[in-house]
């Protein structure tokens, strides 16, 4: 069927793109510390433990000197598009239980199938990624059973050179300049780092201020949490920290819990971590502006943060404008 074949531009790596082609090896968390030469890892949804590595065959190119690669469907079938319907009544649901004090906060998400109308050409796409969000990891993954993913993620999932780590508390969502930031995208924010908060007890770090981060006209509100760790708390760490609360919920296994129930999509990939691994050093993005590709249609994922404060017609909206991240990329010439 064929090898598995990996693009990956770190944010802000200007035009050089680390490229991975050989057979996939399947591993958990605990072995990422054992991993001593460049390699790639991926982890789907659900599998927060299982991580799928790549590291034969590596080299570092220029972008424009990537060649096209045909798409692989992999072993996973096209997703129907979400009914807004389906979607309007999750989120009142969601609402309801949140009003009973079951949990804080849920991330619903949704999938759109578009056609493909034209000779979709991958090393084209990949370059429009890289151009439009310099600041975000830019992933092409084509695999014989995962199928050919495409994705720029601005959400550091958790980043580590020798003993020093970056996590990255990232939530909340504006779609453009003109809005202003409301308690409703604040307290999405806190409980994302109030799970961080937890999961670092013990271990000294540092809080950022509350920024901005921006990818296109998008807004998102941001901490940056630094410390140092020990190799022997990594797998703690990691273990408790993935999935986190925006893309989760709160409490987390709550959310995991009520987005089995509800979702009628498989997430797959998306809401996973893919990134760099290297000896001491650790570079993990969670998948948050995906699509996934066929050869005849596209998979979209988007999801939104439901809370006390959440309309439904703007979550939808929201995550609409989430999906445009790789759409532009997808549809530019």
């Amino acid at each position: 069927m064929g090898t598995t074949t990996v693009w990956c531009r770190v944010e802000n790596g200007g035009e050089f793109v680390n490229i991975w082609s050989g057979d996939t090896v399947k591993l958990n968390i605990k072995d990422l510390k054992f991993i001593n030469k460049p390699s790639f890892v991926v982890s789907q949804w659900g599998g927060f433990d299982k991580i799928e590595l790549l590291s034969e065959n590596h080299q570092l190119k220029n972008i424009n000197e990537l060649s096209s690669l045909s798409i692989l469907d992999g072993l996973n079938g096209v997703q129907d598009s979400t009914d807004f319907e389906d979607f309007y009544n999750h989120v009142n649901i969601i609402k309801s239980n949140i009003n009973s004090q079951l949990y804080d906060k849920v991330v619903i998400s949704r999938v759109v199938n578009s056609k493909i109308d034209k000779n979709i050409d991958l090393g084209d796409i990949y370059r429009n990624l890289c151009n439009m969000y310099p600041s975000s990891m830019v992933v092409l993954l084509r695999s014989p059973d995962l199928g050919t993913w495409i994705g720029a993620s601005p959400e550091v999932l958790f980043r580590k050179t020798g003993n020093m780590f970056k996590v990255m508390s990232l939530a909340g969502t504006l779609f453009d300049n003109t809005e202003k930031w409301s308690d409703k995208e604040r307290k999405e924010q806190s409980v994302t780092t109030r799970h961080i908060e937890e999961v670092l007890d013990g271990i000294d770090y540092e809080v950022s201020q509350i920024h901005e981060e921006h990818q296109g006209t998008l807004r998102h509100l941001k901490q940056w949490f630094t410390g140092s760790v020990e190799d022997e708390q990594l797998e703690l760490i990691l273990n408790k920290l993935v999935p986190t609360p925006a893309i989760a919920g709160y409490p987390v296994v709550m959310g995991i819990r009520e987005i089995e129930n509800l979702e009628l999509h498989k997430r797959r990939l998306y809401t996973g971590y893919w990134g760099l691994v290297d000896h001491n050093n650790l570079h993990l993005q969670v998948n948050l502006r995906v699509a996934q590709l066929f050869n005849s249609s596209y998979n979209l994922f988007a999801g939104c943060g439901i809370n006390s404060g959440s309309d439904a017609l703007r979550e939808w909206k929201e995550a609409g404008n989430k999906m445009e991240v790789v759409k532009r990329a997808l549809s530019s010439d």
